[in-house]
């Protein structure tokens, strides 16, 4: 029907795509064991890239109309329906219609927004488009050539990506194409963007890894594009930093509510433990920070060795051990931290038993002082918690905004950061 028209006078073009499709080579997936054994549903495997009537006729409508200034793409029924993919593998069509967008050298806006043949599809833009608009579901080789690309003379950019859970399935010969690598968005080519709108829906850290390779490879970013980048590093920095921080401290004060109540429970709690309370055992947490996160592999590895050992009681008396497994948990950690390699598992048994008999001799004194230890422990980790939300709320907020005037990589500032924050509480801890 164009035909009929004038195509080179043509200056602004929307295509609306409907890949609703009833072919008889759409095979129906049927789950099976494995990695996404969970749909509840067949899935369709779709092979649309495949088409080439639909390839060759967007080449041809472009090469006719070469004086395209807005390219506008769009997709139907396309948003809500479930997908499954193999890698791609670019078709001479495909090949010839990339060839055809960097054919069209007036183009000064691009905009695709849903799919647009495959999620691994990623369009080269002329070298005259000034605004690129990216919206839809994407795969990580999508994002490699993302990075990879200079987008040369592009100061606008938006990227939309949402959220592939429960929407994209990747075949097993889809995983290359796929599954999310930081390093494919570590870094970025393009350095000429004003203005930047980003948003990324999935994994925090993959989106983030993005944001801050952006942020310091485009100096010029205009103050909103700059600030709303920076805004999000500081709320994934001080996330990073919390996490650990707060690891750090529930692994110590645990140990300390623990001997409480393993004291509490034997009646050698006296008045003098009685006083150390709450505030003065979180103090004490914060001021071992240091010590607490340069040991926190070994705490989770000798933790993990306490657990199977723990497991190994269990068998042995299942009913009872569930009751005393979160103690003794502790306990064989606590051990292992300072140096105790080897245990016994008949000696771990019969140290349990023998526990277990006095929990069974008074079990409401058990759970009334289990309660205690509980309640001590709970608002110990809100005082924290509540130290730590504000030390990286001012250390984060203040380190971002800097961010692209470091040559560091996003883990060497979270590192920064959560050290800075990690001296900040011990000093305020010796107020």
């Amino acid at each position: 029907m164009w035909r009929l028209l004038d195509t080179k006078k043509i200056t602004e073009l929307r295509v609306e795509i409907n890949w609703t499709r009833h072919d008889e080579d759409d095979r129906p997936w049927e789950p099976s064991n494995g990695r996404y054994s969970d749909c509840d549903e067949a899935v369709e495997l779709d092979e649309s890239y495949k088409n080439t009537d639909l390839s060759e006729t967007l080449v041809s409508l472009l090469q006719e109309a070469p004086n395209i200034k807005h390219l506008f793409i769009t997709s139907q029924d396309y948003k809500f329906r479930k997908r499954r993919y193999e890698n791609l593998n670019t078709t001479e069509s495909l090949r010839g219609l990339q060839d055809a967008f960097r054919g069209l050298s007036d183009l000064h806006t691009l905009s695709i927004d849903g799919k647009f043949f495959h999620p691994s599809f990623f369009i080269v833009p002329p070298e005259s488009t000034r605004t690129v608009i990216y919206k839809g579901l994407l795969s990580d080789k999508w994002f490699r050539e993302f990075c990879q690309c200079r987008l040369t003379n592009v100061t606008q950019l938006v990227v939309h990506v949402e959220s592939t859970s429960g929407r994209i399935y990747a075949t097993k010969r889809g995983k290359i194409d796929f599954d999310p690598q930081l390093e494919s968005v570590n870094d970025v080519k393009f350095t000429g963007l004003r203005d930047c709108k980003l948003e990324l829906f999935g994994s925090n850290q993959y989106s983030n890894t993005l944001q801050h390779a952006i942020l310091r490879r485009n100096r010029g970013l205009n103050k909103a594009s700059r600030d709303k980048i920076s805004n999000a590093l500081v709320k994934n920095s001080k996330e990073m930093a919390t996490v650990v921080l707060t690891r750090g401290f529930k692994n110590h004060f645990t140990s300390i509510a623990k001997n409480r109540f393993e004291r509490d429970l034997m009646g050698g709690l006296g008045h003098e433990d009685e006083d150390i309370d709450v505030e003065k055992s979180v103090r004490r947490c914060l001021q071992s920070l240091p010590t607490d996160l340069a040991s926190l592999e070994t705490w989770e590895n000798a933790r993990n060795d306490a657990k199977k050992l723990t497991k190994e009681s269990g068998d042995i008396i299942k009913e009872l051990i569930v009751t005393l497994a979160p103690h003794s948990i502790i306990e064989y950690t606590q051990k292992q931290l300072k140096g105790r390699d080897e245990f016994d598992v008949v000696d771990a048994t019969m140290e349990s038993l023998r526990r277990m008999i006095k929990i069974l001799e008074n079990t409401k004194s058990w759970n009334r002082k289990e309660r205690r230890a509980n309640e001590f422990i709970k608002e110990g980790e809100a005082q924290a918690e509540e130290e730590i939300e504000a030390c990286t709320q001012r250390i984060t907020a203040e380190r971002v905004m800097n961010a692209a005037y470091h040559t560091e990589s996003l883990d060497e500032l979270h590192e920064r950061i959560t050290q800075e924050c990690v001296k900040e509480l011990g000093y305020l801890s010796y107020r």
